[in-house]
């Protein structure tokens, strides 16, 4: 009887340290795991491109003739039709008082390029293209002129991947690359391709008074704008055909959550955060993916889903 009931002492200790082995061994084979939180950002993929601006410009005044103009009227304001804008003193001695011909924005920045018509440059080649974005102007030349329509254009010259990638009525985000710095949606209008340049031409109605006196401005195309998770990657794995990565659930279980990359560099993915749930499209079926608070196996191939870890 007695050496039953050490045998049954002993088997039970046994299947005691074994079901502690069982248990204990995956939090200790796992214990230096490294995790990291997603950082959410808003994420911007952008190129920059040179530009040229072309308005309804009314030349009011342009001649060598003139020695002095007194502006009356601060330039970038819209005055009505009839308006007085300058006295301008000629090289007779005369003054003349100049009257603004239309409503419009009052400017005393003559280029050279008011005359050019914005369904002209749709048809340009590219010596026409060339003289547009060169450097060769009449800048600061004495003058008036009113711009007479809210509505400007930008001609891009973009690379081929952009040239392609847009289709007119298209919105394309622009961000000036100046001191305004500011971001303007526009719509794509018109495009030409020569031999040497892909011309995109943008329009807008917004902000023209910020742009008076510019000529040639730098601008960024945005392609991306969109709040999204940084994740190394390190930590990117597959499970079941589908990329995500594994992190750590309540009680140290190694779980998995799918991803939708937005965007890649060499060292980092950006993933969407999904819709208001939080939930990405996988498969015709919407799952859920990371937060903030997610902790991200930054060595997916260190664990095994489903294990447990501390």
């Amino acid at each position: 009887m007695e050496k039953k009931r050490k045998k049954l002492i002993i088997f039970l200790s046994i299947l005691i340290l074994a079901f502690i082995i069982i248990i204990i061994m995956p939090i200790l084979s796992f214990s230096e795991i490294n995790t990291i939180k997603p950082k959410k950002l808003m994420y911007e993929k952008k190129q920059s491109f040179n530009s040229v601006i072309i308005r309804d410009e009314v030349l009011q005044l342009d001649s060598e003739a003139i020695l002095k103009i007194d502006k009356l009227a601060p330039e970038a304001k819209l005055v009505p039709k009839g308006s007085l804008i300058a006295t301008v003193t000629k090289s007779d001695g005369q003054k003349y008082e100049i009257y603004s011909n239309c409503s419009g924005f009052v400017s005393f920045d003559i280029d050279g390029y008011e005359n050019i018509d914005i369904n002209a440059i749709k048809s340009m080649d590219d010596t026409d293209l060339n003289y547009l974005f060169g450097e060769q102007s009449s800048e600061n030349r004495i003058g008036i002129k009113i711009i007479d329509s809210y509505i400007w254009y930008l001609i891009v010259d973009v690379d081929d991947n952009f040239y392609e990638n847009y289709i007119n009525d298209d919105t394309v985000k622009i961000k000036t690359d100046n001191s305004v710095d500011r971001y303007i949606d526009t719509r794509l209008v018109a495009k030409s391709k020569t031999k040497n340049h892909n011309i995109l031409i943008l329009e807008s109605s917004n902000f023209i008074q910020e742009f008076i006196d510019g000529r040639k401005l730098e601008i960024s195309i945005i392609e991306i704008q969109e709040q999204a998770y940084k994740i190394p990657n390190s930590a990117l794995t597959q499970k079941d055909g589908v990329v995500g990565v594994f992190i750590k659930e309540y009680y140290g279980v190694i779980g998995f959550r799918p991803i939708e990359i937005i965007d890649s560099n060499d060292a980092y993915v950006y993933a969407s955060i999904g819709d208001e749930n939080g939930n990405i499209l996988i498969k015709d079926e919407y799952k859920k993916t990371i937060d903030e608070h997610s902790d991200i196996i930054l060595d997916p191939d260190s664990v095994e889903y489903g294990s447990i870890i501390k």
